[in-house]
């Protein structure tokens, strides 16, 4: 009999630690393990260099004031505020998976700026200047932005108009806001390269990158996810919020994006039940649309805010 509680003790305890290496490889992020990170590089990114480090220069010389807020569940929260002009419209750009918003905001700073935009990047939970050690690929992440939009209300007044961008993991935060009643004038969403859902991204990764069948798999990603991160990743995802959509949606992808597949933002784009407007740009790998398609991109952007109001 001890011999056999033992067996079950020690498959337990072999669980328990199978379910904990999980989280820690796709949930838990520390400051240290965020500077080890390498940001996503292909070689397409090695074509446009000089054009990518000139928007993060231009980023990195920018003015900026530290703003911080308490999230629902207790966490300290800081975004970088970019002030340009007085009564101007408000633009909220949130980063990817372990990336940083000095990393993934140029492109939006140079954009928002040029259109007359004040700029708020938060950094999301457990990246930068947030605190937090758990990542839910938008799940908690969505509510964090409900409280910027609620902090730049209370700053600059509920008129102000407030435009919502992400990029990647950011995009899907984003999206999974279309369905939230959320204070504030929140005009419309711009999602570049996001995800269907937690559950697609987690997956294809684990197909494509860790030859690992997802059927088997992803079940024990779900468990470490709520044992050890509090969270359910099936509980909300893009799609879900698209089906539901109160805001209009600019969705953009790279044809050519090898990390989050074109694919995902085009069935989104399907599902979406609000004014929508979908943008593709060829050969344009993950996050540097905006480079590649720099022309095109930049006038689907302002024809998508002047039809939502947002000028």
């Amino acid at each position: 009999m001890k011999i056999a509680i033992t067996i079950v003790t020690v498959i337990l305890m072999l669980f328990l630690l199978i379910l904990l290496y999980i989280y820690n490889t796709a949930f838990y992020n520390s400051k240290t393990k965020a500077k080890r990170q390498k940001p996503f590089h292909t070689p397409a990114y090695d074509k446009i260099s000089e054009e990518i480090k000139e928007v993060y220069e231009n980023l990195k010389r920018a003015e900026y004031e530290d703003v911080y807020i308490t999230s629902f569940d207790g966490l300290r929260l800081r975004a970088k505020y970019y002030h340009n002009h007085d009564n101007a419209p408000v633009a909220i750009m949130a980063h990817g998976y372990r990336s940083s918003s000095s990393h993934d905001s140029g492109g939006a700073y140079r954009m928002f700026t040029e259109r007359g935009y004040n700029l708020l990047i938060p950094d999301q939970r457990t990246h930068g200047g947030s605190e937090g050690h758990t990542i839910s690929f938008g799940v908690n992440e969505r509510y964090d932005i409900a409280a910027w939009i609620e902090c730049i209300s209370q700053r600059f007044g509920s008129d102000t108009p407030i435009v919502l961008m992400g990029v990647s993991m950011g995009a899907a935060t984003v999206t999974m806001c279309a369905d939230l009643e959320l204070k504030g004038n929140v005009k419309g969403i711009i999602a570049d390269c996001g995800y269907s859902s937690p559950r697609d991204i987690i997956s294809r990764v684990m197909k494509k990158n860790m030859k690992l069948p997802p059927k088997v798999f992803y079940p024990l990603v779900r468990i470490a996810a709520r044992i050890f991160g509090g969270f359910d990743p099936d509980s909300a995802s893009p799609m879900i919020s698209v089906k539901n959509a109160r805001l209009p949606i600019l969705f953009i992808h790279g044809e050519a994006d090898s990390f989050v597949p074109c694919y995902m933002s085009e069935q989104l784009y399907e599902a979406c039940i609000s004014k929508k407007m979908f943008l593709s740009v060829k050969e344009a790998d993950h996050g540097i649309s905006f480079i590649v398609g720099h022309k095109e991109y930049f006038e689907t952007v302002d024809k998508f805010i002047s039809e939502i109001g947002a000028k």
